[in-house]
């Protein structure tokens, strides 16, 4: 559990080195930080900057509680909230929690309420579940899509209410779910799992073990790759290095793709097909956490900088307008 002092000296660094849009308190459930939350979500606010609390609602347990809660929050400035639900979290968190936080909600000021969820072939919690049960007509919009252009309409009262969800994927303890839980991927799109990834360094994470991570879609605490070490030891050390394979391999996700070195490593067109891998996402974790592909990329570090340069070298040419030649081998 990360202590408050933690949390600002972190945010502290970040707000004076670099531009922060928005500072996300997230999972496991961070309103068990009680007070320190709320102290966290201040300092963000009298910064002007924007902050969003992903919660499970465990915490409203009547209509009392959750009003109490909301309040609070809104109180100390939280710009966003999101509740998350679905077949798992209702296994310990009935839906009653989040229609109580839902409707606790509603007025209090607000940019956006959305309730997050994930689902896959055999979910019974659905988008559509959620909102009959809820019993109002709600925007609901894939998380992937999630942009401006489809979002609704703020509501009367300024806020912006919604349902936003996404596909259940193989992702840390999802990884042993039986195949029956997920879609088919008879069907898949495997262009999606191609490419460069964009979002490796945005957002940093700060893990509740004190490390800083990144990536936040992938738990990093133990990531030989994804993981950056203990915070106390990286903000404000101007003297802190990753390793020469970890900076190759971060270099390498970011502008080749977890996918081509999946391949790379492996030496089979064939092996992300037989991972049944969904996302991009799900290759990158199984990429950055195994030793046996980890080693074999080791040996071909040559490789992986040669056709780096290469890639870095095109895209820049194609970003300045410029035109690239392919010269048959005839």
């Amino acid at each position: 559990m990360l202590q408050l002092n933690q949390i600002i000296d972190s945010l502290e660094f970040l707000i004076q080195n670099s531009p922060v849009k928005i500072v996300v308190f997230t999972g496991g459930e961070s309103t068990i930080l009680g007070d320190d939350l709320l102290e966290a979500i201040s300092y963000c606010a009298v910064r002007g900057i924007p902050t969003r609390l992903v919660t499970n609602a465990s915490w409203a347990t009547d209509n009392k509680r959750a009003e109490e809660v909301l309040t609070d929050l809104r109180d100390a400035g939280l710009y966003e909230i999101n509740f998350s639900t679905d077949d798992f979290h209702r296994e310990w968190i009935p839906l009653e929690n989040i229609k109580r936080a839902w409707m606790a909600s509603k007025g209090k000021g607000f940019s956006t309420v959305l309730i997050a969820v994930c689902c896959g072939a055999q979910s019974k919690t659905t988008p559509i579940a959620v909102m009959n049960y809820l019993g109002e007509k709600i925007k609901i919009v894939k998380k992937t899509n999630a942009t401006e252009k489809n979002l609704p309409d703020p509501d009367s009262d300024g806020t912006r209410y919604l349902i936003t969800y996404s596909e259940l994927s193989r992702l840390g303890r999802g990884a042993h779910l039986s195949e029956d839980n997920f879609s088919s991927c008879d069907d898949l799109d495997e262009s999606g799992l191609y490419g460069r990834c964009c979002s490796l360094t945005d957002p940093l994470t700060l893990n509740a073990d004190g490390t800083i991570g990144l990536c936040c879609g992938i738990n990093t605490e133990f990531n030989s790759i994804l993981s950056l070490g203990d915070a106390k030891d990286i903000l404000g050390n101007p003297s802190f290095e990753l390793n020469d394979f970890q900076d190759l391999m971060l270099r390498a996700i970011e502008e080749l793709g977890p996918t081509y070195l999946y391949h790379l490593a492996t030496e089979s067109a064939l092996s992300v097909r037989k991972l049944k891998a969904r996302s991009v996402c799900e290759v990158c974790e199984r990429l950055t956490t195994d030793e046996k592909i980890l080693n074999a990329l080791k040996g071909k570090a040559e490789v992986i900088a040669q056709q780096l340069a290469l890639s870095c070298e095109v895209r820049c040419q194609l970003e300045m307008g410029g035109k690239i030649e392919l010269i048959s081998s005839d």
